[in-house]
Parts: structure tokens; C-alpha cells; sequence
């Protein structure tokens, strides 16, 4: 085993003394000048408040820091604090990643009167039906363009065939379009209803069918 030995007269003296009262090896040769001891002693293993600071940072960027703490309930704690990191981060990428595929995928039309305003997407709507007297009888003029930029539509057969075509929107009745597509995965609805009506239904009188119409 080295000696640690310091060249300082107060060193020297107290060498000499402890060699001359005959001490022990070991108390000989440990490190007898507290000015070596403190410089021997590695500062980095100190939990100061540098160092805290410092590995309550690294676990921002998930890394361990250049020191440690020994007791369990300090591990503990940082156990936990690297653990809400890890959930923090995967959150925010689930979170960045969803956005990103869903700003993608999405199209710019939200309601009907978005169709005016894009060169993506044809429009249409079955002629003579009611979607397309509604249109043309709106108080709002943009909704009577729909109607004469749109293509005219023969029948709900040529609707389908255009929709799954690709690039086409069809205008029509909510609960036609959810009868007749609601098994057809290939197609979906966007926006909202442009305007609601009700329907009515003529029934001879005292029908045993009124209770099951009648709302």
C-alpha cells in the first residue's frame, strides 16, 4: 500500500512524532495530512445542491447523471421521477404522432359549402329529389351554386359507382345515405347536416301501424 505524504513542516513534525510514540502501521501509513485526505476524496460523489439539480436534469433528456444517491428512499424517489419522464415522453410522441397522421389524412372539407372553395373533390346530387329542391331554394345563394357547379346525378346507382370511383362527394338525405352505406367501409360522411327536415307518413285511419310510426 502507497503512503500519502505531504511535504509541509506541520506534516514532517507529525510524522515524526507519531513514528517516535511507535504508532501502528496502519495509522503510519493511512493518509496523515487532512489537506491530501480532502483532495483525495472525489467531489463528484457529494449529493450537493449542484449535483441534484444536475440529475434532475439529465432525467429531462433520459440520462443517468454522474452521481447516485446510496439510500433507498432517495432511490426511490428517483426511480419515480424517471419513471413520470418515461411516461411524460411517450405520451408527447403517441400524442406527435397521432397529429401528424391524422394532418395527413384529413381533407379540407368540413361542411357542404366547403366544396365551393376546393378543386379536389367533385360534388353531385340525385336530380329532381328533394336534397336538390332544398339547395336551390336556400336563402343562401352559395348553396344554389352547389346544385349548378355539382354534377347531376341519375339515380343512388350512379352515386355509388362515382364514390367508390374515388375523389367524389355525394350530397343527399342522412338516412339515405346511412340505409344504403352504412355496411360499406370504402366510404365515410364528413361535415354536418346542412338542413334538417321531417318526415311524414299518410296511414288510413284506426291503422293497426300507427303506434309503431307515431313518435
Amino acid at each position: 500500500m502507497p503512503m500519502h505524504t505531504c511535504s509541509c513542516e506541520e506534516c514532517k513534525d507529525r510524522r515524526a512524532e507519531a513514528k517516535a510514540n511507535k504508532c501502528s502501521l496502519d495509522a503510519v501509513q493511512k493518509l496523515d495530512c487532512l489537506i491530501d485526505e480532502v483532495e483525495e476524496e472525489p467531489r463528484s460523489k457529494d449529493i450537493s445542491l449542484n449535483n441534484s439539480i444536475w440529475l434532475v436534469g439529465t432525467g429531462l433528456v433520459a440520462q443517468a447523471g454522474e452521481t447516485l444517491p446510496h439510500c433507498m428512499s432517495a432511490r426511490f424517489l428517483l426511480f419515480s421521477w424517471w419513471f413520470f419522464i418515461l411516461l411524460t415522453i411517450s405520451m408527447y410522441t403517441a400524442n406527435l404522432t397521432a397529429f401528424l397522421t391524422l394532418s395527413n389524412l384529413g381533407n379540407p372539407i368540413n361542411s357542404v359549402l366547403d366544396l365551393l372553395n376546393q378543386n379536389t373533390y367533385e360534388w353531385g346530387v340525385i336530380k329532381s329529389r328533394h336534397p336538390e329542391v332544398l339547395l336551390n331554394t336556400h336563402m343562401d345563394p352559395r348553396y344554389g351554386r352547389i346544385v349548378k357547379e355539382g354534377i347531376a346525378l341519375a339515380d343512388l346507382d350512379e352515386a355509388k359507382e362515382r364514390l367508390r370511383a374515388g375523389m367524389f362527394v355525394f350530397i343527399d338525405e342522412v338516412p339515405v345515405i346511412s340505409h344504403h352505406f352504412k355496411d360499406d367501409c370504402d366510404v365515410f360522411s364528413i361535415g354536418g347536416e346542412f338542413q334538417s327536415f321531417e318526415y311524414a307518413f299518410a296511414l288510413r285511419k284506426e291503422s293497426p301501424y300507427e303506434s309503431l310510426i307515431s313518435t
